[in-house]
């Protein structure tokens, strides 16, 4: 199989001599976006009066939007401006904190896997990223769904699946539909309750029996090596920072059972002793920040250090099989030891 690098970017290049992230970028651009945009139209926002929280709502079949029209003008439309998954006249925009409203307190995914789903969210003051990251859905949490959901469900039921970083939860609780038994984590109490109401008020009793949501920091080795290790590791988003990459992958050897204990050393050479699935879908949205692509780097990295410990079974842009939009910037990977 060729290298995930070589899939992700460098064949897709006219010259391998460019910088990785820019193939990556090229790629990208190539195929979600090209025919969608005109010159400009990358910059919806100043950074000042209109922002993706000011202008941006929730737009769906009901129209529940922002609905402030001094936002759009000319090139810029809150179809272009704000739709992170399909058309805004299909599903919610993801991620969607607030419309005229107020702050969206509830995101109601219509017969998403058999289910009316209404997920509870807490959007809180400032109401900018940073601030409702926890507490809201998030695409790369959507499409680790919808990808669950295509999943064979032999491959799923019965087995031990565990989320880090889970916010809401969406991708645990679909594991739970099928059959797993699934614990959602997060590093933050009040997203950990948020995943808890969630299952409760969504998850038939069968399924709801075998979800479970705890506070974890997987950056504390001998906190993850007391849970056990797993047969299904689920990661949507978590790659945005660099000081998160070396405990993520330290998170995973132990999940995966690739070291007994937090003091064990030199595991990458003796590689995984349990058969292990890692589900992620990384990347971004280009309505969330003046850089799109900033996070791409660190992804990147990530990405092949794991795979030269592992090794990747499969990649694709989400958005080539409709599990975000057709413009965004998600990455959907597999990999399996």
């Amino acid at each position: 199989m060729a290298s995930l690098l070589m899939v992700l970017g460098l064949v897709q290049c006219r010259s391998t001599m460019q910088m990785l992230s820019s193939c990556l970028r090229i790629l990208l651009v190539t195929c979600s976006m090209h025919a969608v945009y005109g010159v400009g139209a990358l910059d919806c926002w100043d950074g000042t009066a209109w922002t993706y929280d000011v202008c941006c709502g929730c737009g769906n079949e009901w129209g529940n939007r922002s609905g402030i029209d001094a936002c759009w003008g000319g090139d810029f439309a809150f179809e272009d401006c704000c739709t992170a998954y399909g058309s805004a006249k299909v599903l919610p925009n993801l991620p969607c904190w607030r419309d005229a409203l107020g702050p969206k307190l509830i995101v109601e995914l219509a017969n998403f896997g058999g289910i009316s789903w209404k997920l509870p969210q807490r959007p809180v003051p400032p109401y900018d990223v940073g601030s409702v990251m926890p507490y809201v859905l998030w695409p790369s949490a959507y499409a680790i769904a919808v990808w669950l959901f295509d999943m064979p469900a032999a491959k799923i039921r019965g087995q031990r699946v565990i989320e880090l970083g889970c916010g809401l939860a969406l991708p645990s609780m679909v594991a739970a539909l099928a059959g797993a038994a699934a614990l959602a984590t997060d590093i933050d109490d009040k997203a950990v309750h948020l995943a808890n109401l969630a299952a409760r008020r969504n998850l038939p009793p069968d399924a709801f029996s075998r979800f479970r949501a705890q506070t974890l920091d997987f950056r504390d080795t001998e906190a993850v090596a007391s849970l056990g290790i797993f047969d299904i590791v689920l990661i949507a988003g978590q790659l945005y920072s660099k000081a998160l990459q070396q405990p993520l992958l330290e998170a995973l050897r132990l999940l995966c059972g690739s070291r007994s204990g937090p003091h064990d050393v030199d595991v990458a050479a003796e590689g995984p002793k349990h058969s292990c699935s890692i589900v992620l879908a990384v990347g971004g949205s280009r309505q969330l920040s003046p850089d799109l692509w900033h996070g791409w780097p660190v992804a990147l990295e990530f990405l092949h250090a794991l795979e030269l410990e592992i090794g990747a079974s499969e990649f694709f842009l989400c958005n080539k099989r409709g599990y975000t939009a057709p413009w965004s910037g998600y990455a959907c990977v597999l990999f399996e030891s």
